[in-house]
């Protein structure tokens, strides 16, 4: 968490979230788009490479199938899309929220084999249709917490403006 808010900090983070909002208008204030991207990439593949790696330590088999399968993807979707699409703390209550689920319907009585699958794709368009930017999202809009806010204040200036 310190080192992706420390990233978005800086003129880097900066350089980035101008690349997203609008390549040509970074492109005219002298950002060099294709650098930027490069770095999102090869930042983006460390992180999940330490998470893959992380969590295959604890087994003694790595098949490709394992390592590949879509199942990563639609986690990691779920994850950001429930917890708030451009938080930093979104992610974390949307792995929180994804495994409490995930456990609760495979442990109900009434939800067995995939049929968990349908209820988390039911939650999660329950979610985007009442909080389109996910919980914290809503959260952020509704009470007005901010927690780790990516925004810039611009600089004050002491004295006289004449």
């Amino acid at each position: 968490m310190g080192g992706v808010y420390a990233l978005i900090r800086s003129r880097l983070g900066l350089g980035l979230m101008a690349v997203r909002d609008n390549e040509l208008a970074a492109t005219s204030i002298g950002i060099d788009v294709w650098r930027n991207r490069f770095a999102a990439f090869a930042i983006s593949a460390f992180g999940c490479g330490i998470a893959g790696a992380t969590y295959f330590t604890g087994s003694m088999f790595v098949s490709p199938e394992a390592g590949f399968d879509i199942n990563w993807v639609v986690a990691m979707m779920f994850i950001v899309i429930i917890g708030g699409i451009g938080t930093l703390e979104g992610p974390i209550v949307g792995t929180l929220l994804y495994f409490g689920l995930r456990e609760s319907f495979t442990a109900w009585a009434g939800v067995s084999g995939s049929w968990y699958l349908v209820a988390m794709g039911l939650v999660a368009i329950v979610v985007m249709l009442f909080a389109p930017r996910g919980l914290l999202g809503w959260v952020r809009e509704h009470r007005g917490w901010q927690g780790f806010s990516e925004r810039r204040l611009p600089p004050s200036f002491e004295g006289d403006w004449r």
